[in-house]
């Protein structure tokens, strides 16, 4: 988002709908036995990006050197808010990954499987407001009842690039074969998930 918002519970928007949410639901499933009723375990898949690499915990800051993770003094974005939010965000989901694979190994090893991934670059409408182009239609705007004003006063070759990067990057429907996959082998073979990682969009565990 291009602003800072706050949520009606309080938390800055994009970590609320980015990070908070995948917590809820994943704590809500075993509040209510879920994810364990048929005794076969479960897998945890959050859908991460790969701008969690580019988290750096600097306050929104402006730095030469930066020291690269979760920026914890600024969850909330109290003290400054970028684009760096959905870093954080997305970081956020792999550590939470990681930890509730930690906390469920230390439980009953093998009854559950997290893991996190990022699915590449994909053609989304989230992209609208970095690049400047909404590859929606005119009648799709207006059917979600959002308030329609013009884009951002942008240059022609601004305008150019961001309808190449919707050419070429990874389409919509596409955007989801790892996630499917990984639910795939959670009905199929279990053991061939790595445990606590995190996937990239070729399928591939990354450090």
């Amino acid at each position: 988002h291009p602003s800072r918002e706050v949520t009606v519970d309080g938390f800055e928007r994009t970590l609320q709908s980015n990070h908070l949410g995948h917590f809820l639901l994943t704590s809500l499933l075993f509040e209510s036995n879920l994810a364990t009723r048929d005794g076969r375990g479960c897998t945890v898949i959050n859908v991460s990006s790969i701008t969690h690499r580019c988290a750096e915990e600097t306050h929104g800051e402006q730095r030469t050197e930066a020291d690269f993770g979760y920026d914890f003094d600024n969850m909330n974005c109290d003290i400054a808010y970028s684009g760096e939010a959905y870093c954080q965000a997305k970081l956020a989901n792999v550590l939470f990954t990681r930890e509730l694979q930690r906390r469920a190994d230390l439980h009953t090893p093998g009854w559950l499987t997290a893991v996190s991934l990022e699915p590449g670059g994909v053609a989304t409408d989230i992209w609208r407001n970095v690049l400047g182009y909404d590859p929606r239609t005119f009648d799709k705007r207006c059917d979600s009842g959002e308030e329609l004003s013009q884009p951002p006063n942008r240059g022609i070759i601004d305008k150019l690039s961001s309808r190449v990067f919707y050419r070429v990057a990874t389409q919509v429907e596409r955007g989801a074969n790892v996630q499917i996959w990984l639910a795939y082998l959670h009905a199929s073979e279990r053991k061939a998930i790595k445990r606590g990682q995190h996937y990239d969009e070729f399928r591939t565990v990354r450090p």
